[in-house]
């Protein structure tokens, strides 16, 4: 059996990040970032799909203008 021990709880943090996002993008972004979280899921480590949704989080906070779905080409 093998134990994996998470020094980071990074699927908490994702939730969480999850969270702030539906508060304070539009349905429309809060959409465009579900599908970019859905993309990264298996490509890439969970500490990368965390720091990159809180760097778009940031971003469309920054913006604060809905983004066009041909930006992301997911």
């Amino acid at each position: 059996m093998i134990l994996r021990i998470q020094v980071y709880p990074f699927e908490k943090m994702i939730q969480q990040s999850h969270l702030s996002a539906r508060k304070e993008m539009s349905p429309k972004n809060y959409e465009l970032f579900e599908r970019y979280d859905r993309a990264m899921i298996g490509s890439v480590a969970t500490s990368t799909r965390r720091s990159k949704l809180v760097i778009l989080s940031r971003l469309s906070r920054q913006i604060n203008k809905d983004c066009d779905s041909n930006l992301f080409l997911i």
